[in-house]
């Protein structure tokens, strides 16, 4: 917009001038001269009309989005105003509109324009497609956002439109669900009275997005605060909508909803709109019976409503008169609960007192108040109460009983009426004014319509048990020419089955209370007749359950017993378990059949095949979840299985019915039952076994009553059955099974211990309380129990014993183990050399390591246990203590590898190599036969006799001398304890000239490098090197041949020469010059070693005759010995010796070319250092010379 501020304007009286100057700015700044208008708003309020045909276009509306997207905020305020002007004209003069004109105009929708160019867009999107366009576009994000900043009443008004015009399409809910802040930002800052996004929540309430979740889930989990918004909100028809959405998310969502809801305090929101009023009563108590009525959440709303003092509320509200007919439904439907009558009646708050007043004319005349009165009286408890205050009042017990007065229809007043006798007061006003009452009742007996029949027929029951006065009375009073009680039994031939069983319920009642039989049968001949035509094919399930309950009671009361085994009844009942005859039994027809199969089971009518029902029972045992059952049915059901002695395998979903039986076990009412259904299941062994889930089993092992049977079943099976053995493991291998096994009772302990031997552990919760509860349980296991303990231990890994170690003592179970056989022993001892790098374990037992000691010298046997112990110092001094325990191990050595690497240990510390020699016998060990015993013996005086040491074993060294003709191994042994005995001033008094010989001529003889090693080694001791002489010096040089030393090795040769030079100091100057003469041309041969320890011994040994090599030596030579020693830099003697080599050579004219074309190839300034600097140069100067 910037571009036109340099623009002089002036007014423009008539259209041609204003025309004249637009075409100015149109070619001067080409699009953007429809800002023009921006900078005349007066101009264009005058001209609007006229210039909306030549102006208003796609084009133009481009070009003002364009500029307001770039504009800076006071540059967009004056864009409005073009936005505007499309606006008003966009009506008259409508243009097409593209994808990218609806986009542009959308990115200019902002918290600045939102009033202008909102409307802007409800104009241009005229089609659906426009809409779907626009909401792709993120048409409802960006109000959304808007919104949260725009708070207007002016601009929901705006945004209402909108949603009216998205809910057109149920296709665009997703949208909407997905922005359901929206809502809440709407709800903020709309009107009062304007409920289009309350209504339109309500409509895609059910709506279910792509993601799978409902709106009602949305708002429970993300968007409670729209419920609170609407509930809280000033707008009554809100507060209703609001209630609205608060009942389908209590349908939908159940407990999560009643916790969530109830958190946030939206509840306690709800009562307090009851209490003032301020929301449609309808809608608020049906959504709290929704409530009451969600079984999950029954007891917690009960429990809610009474902390909240709503049952008071209610009371209250019927003794003000307060909205009754609103509130009494929900009353009614609460009355009838015991927590609420228990609220009612025993609570010191008067709530009762206000209920006195249903029993006014008016509330009298309202079927409600029987409705809630009846309720209310349904537990005998509370009911003798109401009769005890309606006594206390004259006159109001006989207003009551004039139920023929009363305005209320009589089925409403009967149930009352009922309850009122089922109390069993004998008080005589009340026995009085009751029996007067319903005998002057008697004469509108046929009056009464067929609905109200049944709650009389009941109410004659109620009267019937009340008392043997009142059922005389009753069965005595007269209807006509007969008794009121035949006519009422005659009513079984009725066609209507609700009144066929209120008359079978008399009839039963009577025999059960033990009145005169013969009575009941004279009130109705065919009551037989027509009870198994009434039931005959199964017509009424009700009618059918209810005489099962009539031949049942007769059958316990000995009565028709043998007319029954002949009926058509059993068969009947059999017919009830057959799909075929009935898909569905309701609960109250299986209870009856139940209830009547077991009797048939107690009084020994057997004779029929009853195997066809089982599958039909376990269907319903294992489906009792979802078939809503009592537990008294329930009962029923296990104990005619156990009656049956069921096989599993008739069992469709054998997984439920374990599971059912599992979850029963604790049950007051059927749990004993359950626990004998399960033990007759387990005798089909493997079937049982395959049929547990991990749930179940996880269950069953943590029921003390029953658990114990089924790790006998486990432990069995997987002993005996490999076929059933894999499914136990896997079960087993869970991790939560796992954690129970560890807590295992102390009677189970020994089975527990062989199974979890049998799996892989991946658990260490409940470890160490396990090992406690073995150790606890260690004296009364038997051998195999210990071995199981035992071996349970060795799977553990090292760092849970260490973790165990600090909790558990290890001490106690060794002295446990070591009263057992020596199969315990060893694997506790295996469980220990496994464990080696578990040093807290270890250390744990060392305060019974002499015990095991003893034990081993008992045995002879399991030394690998003192193996782990002998990383301490305190364990190595008791074993080097012991003569006993080091002889038996020396003895046996050979056939126990474990003696020698005890041994090996046992030298770790050299405090203690003194003791062993003194605790054992040296002597004999030395002499012994078995080679590993020697072997051993010379290790442990190898390391006595390191340093000061060697005055302990010198006395020794004669006795070794056995070992010069022994295995190479004992005799390398051998030469390094002698060795170590040069220091001692005695050592030429044991190892005399003779031993000294035997020891060359072996050296000589092996070709071995370390034992030729060791023999220069003692030959370069003075006293010994004494001994040789031209002999030793000769068979020496003798082997330094071209035909003999082509198999030595650079070593020995290297030692060879070396000895050969520590002999030659010995001999005189002629004897070492006859000796190498003799040998020049083999010894000469050794120049082209490429070995460093051969030149450098074999120069000295050339340089005590050097004029015999001169003339042998090559030019190859020379460059040998001067690239070895350019390879070995450090060698300094050997460079030397090198040195006074080439020093010599360069006297023979022959030999100065060969060292002359040594110099110019390889060099020699490797050979420089101070000793032989000047030999170097007067070799160099001699060369110089010949050039």
């Amino acid at each position: 917009m910037s571009c036109l501020k340099n623009y002089l304007f002036k007014s423009h009286e008539t259209i041609k001038e204003m025309k004249d100057a637009l075409k100015i700015v149109k070619n001067e700044y080409e699009e953007n001269y429809c800002v023009f208008w921006c900078e005349r708003e007066n101009t264009l309020g005058k001209y609007v009309n006229m210039l909306q045909n030549d102006l208003v276009n796609e084009i133009n509306l481009l070009g003002i989005c364009k500029l307001y997207q770039k504009g800076n905020e006071d540059e967009k305020e004056v864009l409005l105003l073009s936005f505007s002007l499309f606006k008003q004209t966009f009506k008259t003069k409508p243009f097409d509109i593209t994808k990218d004109c609806l986009q542009e105009v959308m990115k200019c929708f902002d918290c600045i324009s939102c009033m202008i160019v909102l409307p802007l867009l409800l104009e241009m999107i005229t089609t659906q497609s426009l809409m779907e366009i626009a909401i792709n576009l993120n048409l409802i994000e960006k109000i959304t956002n808007v919104l949260k900043f725009v708070q207007t009443e002016e601009f929901a008004d705006i945004v209402d439109v909108v949603l009216a015009r998205i809910s057109d399409n149920d296709k665009f809910y997703n949208h909407l669900l997905s922005n359901l802040d929206l809502f809440s930002e709407l709800l903020k800052c709309e009107k009062d009275n304007e409920t289009v996004s309350v209504k339109l929540i309500e409509s895609i309430l059910t709506y279910k997005g792509v993601d799978g979740k409902t709106t009602t889930e949305l708002i429970l989990t993300e968007h409670i605060d729209l419920l609170e918004l609407m509930l809280n909100s000033g707008s009554r028809d809100k507060r209703d909508q609001g209630v609205i959405v608060l009942d389908y998310l209590i349908q939908i969502h159940g407990t999560e909803a009643f916790e969530i809801l109830e958190a946030r305090g939206i509840l306690n929101t709800i009562l307090e709109l009851c209490r003032l009023n301020n929301c449609q009563e309808l809608l608020l108590y049906i959504a709290l019976t929704h409530i009451y009525f969600h079984s999950e959440i029954k007891e917690l709303f009960v429990q809610f409503l009474i902390d909240n003092d709503f049952i008071c509320f209610l009371c209250i509200a019927i003794e003000n008169k307060q909205n009754i007919h609103q509130s009494l439904p929900f009353f009614v439907q609460l009355a009838s609960n015991k927590r609420i009558q228990q609220d009612i009646f025993e609570r010191h708050c008067g709530n009762f007192n206000r209920l006195m007043v249903l029993f006014n004319e008016d509330n009298l005349s309202d079927f409600l108040t029987f409705q809630l009165l009846t309720a209310l009286t349904n537990n005998p408890r509370y009911a003798i109460i109401l009769v005890r205050n309606i006594l206390n009042q004259e006159g109001l017990l006989s207003q009551i009983m004039q139920f023929h007065h009363a305005k209320v229809p009589l089925e409403y007043v009967f149930p009352f009426i009922k309850n009122l006798f089922q109390t069993h007061c004998k008080d005589r006003a009340f026995l009085s004014c009751a029996l007067s009452s319903f005998t002057s009742f008697i004469k509108y007996f046929s009056t009464i319509n067929e609905s109200a029949l049944v709650p009389f027929i009941e109410l004659c029951r109620a009267i019937c048990n009340h008392s043997r006065y009142l059922r005389d009375c009753f069965v005595s009073t007269a209807y006509g020419k007969e008794k009121l009680f035949e006519k009422i039994m005659k009513m079984l031939a009725s066609n209507n089955f609700s009144i066929k069983v209120a008359v079978m319920k008399l009839a039963i009642s009577f025999i059960e209370n033990g009145h005169d039989y013969n009575v009941l049968i004279n009130s109705n001949p065919n009551l037989f007749i027509e009870l198994f035509k009434g039931i005959d094919n199964l017509p009424d399930q009700q009618f059918t359950a209810i005489s099962f309950d009539f031949v049942r009671v007769c059958l316990l009361h000995k009565r028709e017993v043998e007319a029954f085994k002949k009926s058509r009844v059993l068969v009947l009942l059999l017919m009830v378990f057959n799909p075929n005859s009935l898909p569905t039994i309701s609960n109250e027809l299986l209870k009856s059949s139940l209830e009547l199969l077991i009797t048939l089971f107690e009084i020994g009518i057997n004779s029929l095949d009853y195997s066809g029902i089982v599958p039909r029972l376990f269907h319903y045992l294992g489906n009792v979840r979802f078939n809503g059952l009592t537990n008294t049915t329930i009962l029923y059901l296990i104990r005619t299985l156990i009656f049956l002695t069921s096989s599993l395998k008739k069992a469709v979903n054998k997984t439920s019915v374990i599971s059912v039986l599992v979850s029963l076990i604790d049950d007051n009412c059927c749990g004993d039952y359950a626990i004998e259904l399960i033990k007759v299941l387990m005798k089909e062994e493997e079937l049982f076994i395959k049929s547990l889930s991990v749930e179940t089993l996880q269950q069953l092992l943590q029921k003390s009553s029953i658990n114990e049977l089924i790790y006998s079943l486990f432990t069995n099976q997987i002993n005996t059955n490999e076929t059933i053995k894999p499914t136990i493991l896997k079960l087993l291998s869970n991790t939560s099974i796992e954690d129970i096994l560890f807590l295992a009772e102390t009677k189970n302990i020994s089975k527990v211990l062989q199974l979890v031997n049998c799996i892989p552990l991946s658990s260490t919760i409940n470890l160490t309380q396990f090992i406690k509860s073995c150790i606890n349980y260690l004296p009364s296991l038997v051998i195999k129990d210990i071995n199981n303990f035992i071996s349970f231990l060795q799977k553990l890994k090292s760092q849970e014993l260490e973790s165990l170690s600090l909790n558990v003592s290890f001490n106690t179970i060794l002295l446990y183990i070591l009263q057992y056989s020596d199969d315990c022993s060893l694997h506790f001892f295996e469980l220990i050399k496994q464990s080696a790098q578990c040093i807290d374990f270890i250390y744990s037992l060392i305060p019974s390591f002499e015990v095991l000691i003893q034990f081993i010298l008992q045995k002879c046997s399991y030394f690998e246990v003192i193996i782990p112990f002998l990383l301490f110092a305190e364990c190595r001094l008791v074993v080097t203590s012991n003569a006993i325990l080091l002889n038996i191990l020396f003895e046996r050595i050979k056939d126990n590898k474990s003696c020698s690497v005890i041994l090996s240990h046992l030298l770790i510390d050299q405090t203690f190599v003194p003791m062993m020699i003194l605790s054992v016998d040296i002597r004999s060990l030395i002499n012994s036969k078995e080679q590993t015993i020697q072997e051993e013996i010379l290790n442990i005086l190898y390391e006595a006799s390191k340093n000061d040491g060697m005055y302990l074993t010198i006395d020794f060294i004669e006795d070794m001398r056995t070992f010069i003709n022994s295995d190479i191994s004992l005799y390398r042994i051998y030469l390094h304890i002698l060795l170590l005995h040069l220091r001692h001033q005695n050592i030429t008094s044991v190892l005399t000239k003779e031993i000294i010989m035997k020891i060359l001529e072996r050296g000589l003889k092996e070709r071995d490098d370390e034992i030729m090693k060791s023999t220069v080694s003692l030959c370069q001791n003075q006293q010994i090197s004494y001994y040789l002489g031209i002999n030793e010096a000769r068979e020496i040089i003798s082997l330094i041949s071209k035909k003999r030393t082509e198999n030595l090795s650079d070593n020995y040769l290297s030692s060879l020469l070396i000895l050969f030079s520590i002999i030659s100091n010995k001999l005189s100057n002629q004897e070492v010059i006859d000796l190498i003469h003799k040998y020049v041309k083999n010894t000469t041969i050794l120049l082209k070693s490429k070995s460093a320890i051969i030149l450098q011994p074999l120069l000295s040994i050339i340089l005590m005759t050097p004029e015999d090599f001169v003339s042998q030596t090559k030019k190859q030579y020379i460059e040998n010995m001067v690239e070895v020693c350019k390879e070995n830099p450090t060698n300094n003697i050997l460079r030397i010796n090198v040195v006074k080599y080439l020093s010599l050579l360069i006297s023979s004219d022959d030999k100065l070319d060969a060292i002359k074309e040594v110099k110019q190839t390889i060099g020699f300034d490797h050979l420089i250092t101070i000793e032989t600097k000047e030999q170097i140069e007067r070799i160099l100067k001699k060369i110089d010379q010949t050039n």
